[in-house]
């Protein structure tokens, strides 16, 4: 089965850079592109649950819809409860991350100016190490 993951950004420089090391991590992920809040929730809506993604890279601070609106869209929805879902966010504000939490998210991780190595492992933990439910 070929793991998928859904990043969720609008920021467009963001998005590639994410692709580009999710390509070069060597776990061979189809990737799903979302450009923002309200296009990742039309995306999951559609899905039939063999579709959906192994995990989901979301953004915080997005005009909007927002990250802890997705984030609780994902864990109200029947269908999408139980994709594992991480915060990337350049916040590390307290309130933020405690909100995260509140609201189901699987993990949170503070984007830096070098945040490829993160994204690598992330990557292979979420889609390789990780068992999760289908």
């Amino acid at each position: 089965m070929t793991k998928t993951m859904m990043f969720v950004d609008d920021n467009l420089d963001e998005r590639i850079l994410i692709k580009r090391r999710a390509n070069k991590s060597g776990v061979g992920l189809r990737l799903i592109e979302s450009s923002g809040g309200q296009d990742a929730i039309d995306q999951l809506f559609v899905m039939k649950k063999d579709e959906l993604p192994s995990i989901i890279l979301l953004d915080l601070k997005m005009p909007k819809i927002d990250g802890l609106q997705v984030l609780k869209w994902i864990r109200d929805n029947k269908k999408t409860s139980n994709v594992p879902v991480v915060m990337f966010s350049t916040s590390d504000d307290e309130q933020d991350i405690a909100n995260s939490y509140d609201l189901g998210v699987n993990s949170y991780v503070v984007k830096d100016i070098n945040h490829q190595n993160c994204l690598d492992i992330l990557c292979l933990y979420w889609t390789e190490i990780n068992e999760h439910m289908h």
